[in-house]
């Protein structure tokens, strides 16, 4: 039996890294003619744009846990990556996607454009990602084994940032083998002393809810109860300044709440960047 979500914080905030990984993004690039060439772009201009960073520590929240990780530039199987080093047993995962990009080059098909709420990005899909390592052997946030099958990557058209990633596969779950689907949405990008930095990460995991415990849904049902009412006696100004501030929390508890697709939203509130 699965612990309830409210109580996997701990694990949540570990996997917040990702967004650490995730959060440096791709500077402007010409158009690409093709998936790979977009894959190739990309990640030519992100190890130009971070090549005098030696290391970035990022503060961020998930559903109101802080949590401070530093993330140090290493070479891996010739990428240049961000690896976290104050997590136990960080040096053991795979540090980051990116290494994937050069393999994923060579697979992946472009799909067309996609319209976000803000811009457009360059669909790349990537159907057969045996042999592939993208890093994602545990499903973030849960102590759930996960084997991805496919994936489809979102690319920024004028930035090249990584705005959307899916990754189907199986997970196994109380014995049983389930198809789930990773989902991982970075917005908010922000220019911390010339890196582009994503102030926003949300992921959420569809197909186990048929697993998620029924205490979850009532726990969270009963904290976000809760939390209106205490809202509800506030003044009006206090109480929209702590919406605000409590906006990712309030999402998180609804979708827990409502039996919806496990989902968590970090929130970065400060970065630190070191350049050499």
């Amino acid at each position: 039996m699965r612990k309830p979500a409210l109580l996997a914080l701990r694990r949540r905030a570990r996997a917040g890294a990702l967004a650490g990984l995730l959060g440096i993004a791709f500077p402007i690039a010409g158009a690409a003619q093709s998936a790979g060439e977009i894959f190739d772009e990309a990640l030519e201009r992100y190890s130009a744009q971070t090549q005098h960073v030696s290391a970035y520590t990022v503060v961020q929240q998930v559903m109101g846990v802080a949590s401070e990780t530093r993330f140090e530039r290493r070479e891996v199987n010739g990428v240049m990556v961000f690896v976290p080093t104050d997590l136990p047993g960080a040096e053991a995962d795979p540090p980051n996607p990116l290494v994937a990009f050069p393999t994923l080059a060579e697979r992946a098909t472009l799909e067309g454009t996609e319209s976000l709420d803000q811009g457009s990005c360059h669909r790349l899909a990537v159907d057969d990602l045996s042999g592939l390592d993208l890093g994602y052997d545990r499903l973030p946030g849960e102590d759930i084994d996960f084997e991805a099958r496919s994936a489809s990557f979102c690319l920024d058209t004028d930035s090249y940032m990584l705005r959307r990633m899916s990754v189907l596969g199986d997970a196994l779950v109380q014995g049983q083998r389930q198809a789930v689907t990773l989902l991982v949405a970075s917005d908010d990008y922000r220019s911390i002393e010339g890196v582009l930095v994503a102030f926003r990460t949300s992921m959420s995991i569809e197909g186990l809810d048929a697993f998620m415990a029924e205490g979850d849904a009532a726990q969270a049902k009963e904290a976000l109860e809760q939390m209106r009412a205490e809202l509800e006696k506030m003044p009006a100004a206090q109480r929209e300044m702590v919406q605000s501030m409590m906006s990712a929390q309030l999402e998180q508890l609804e979708a827990l709440a409502g039996g919806d697709a496990v989902a968590f939203i970090m929130t970065v509130t400060d970065v630190r960047v070191e350049k050499d």
